[in-house]
């Protein structure tokens, strides 16, 4: 599948979590240049009050996240968001940023191929991990992206699915190379990362 990666619109910063529910959050947008505050400033602190996985291990309630939103190339129809904490789901939204800014494509937006790559983790009771990719296989004009998402009913915070008014497909189509091969190379990963994404 492709998708647009609406790279004005993703946000970083800290969730706050509580019985497996999502609660505060601090998050804001990186091309407003938002700066998360330091994991020591936020509080909660005391390891023994903190919620444990599913094998009684600690897990601190302040999650760093990434939220990415995602739009359909072909009719511009609807708006995803993909959020993450899991080591895998930011590295692959890093390396998405790391080759939009290498490719200096001022006025325009990536579209992906959404693929995915897996590793065995260190931990052989976790087993195979899979990992998101996402790789560029061509660009499309951002204006009308950001401006759809700005104008959404619940605004620029996006809910998971926002249905958009629909355009021809021949606008879109036409702008990316769908016949790009959708090959899984992986340029990197943490071996780390417990999480599935």
């Amino acid at each position: 599948m492709r998708f647009v990666a609406i790279m004005d619109r993703l946000k970083i910063g800290f969730i706050h979590w509580s019985n497996n529910a999502p609660g505060d959050h601090i998050m804001g947008f990186v091309a407003d240049n938002f700066t998360p505050p330091r994991r020591s400033e936020l509080g909660d602190l005391d390891k023994t009050l903190w919620d444990t996985d599913n094998n009684g291990v600690p897990r601190d309630p302040w999650q760093f996240t990434n939220h990415l939103p995602f739009a359909s190339p072909d009719d511009h129809s609807s708006i995803y968001t993909f959020a993450t904490a899991s080591r895998g789901g930011l590295n692959a939204i890093g390396e998405l940023c790391w080759e939009h800014g290498r490719n200096n494509r001022p006025g325009y937006l990536p579209v992906v191929s959404l693929q995915v790559d897996s590793y065995l983790h260190r931990e052989k009771t976790y087993g195979r991990i899979k990992v998101p990719v996402f790789k560029i296989v061509g660009y499309v004009e951002k204006a009308s992206y950001v401006a759809l998402l700005d104008h959404a009913p619940n605004g620029p915070d996006e809910a998971e699915q926002v249905a958009l008014p629909s355009k021809p497909k021949s606008q879109y189509a036409a702008k990316y190379d769908p016949s790009a091969p959708a090959d899984n190379a992986f340029a990197g990963f943490d071996p780390d990362d417990e999480i599935v994404f």
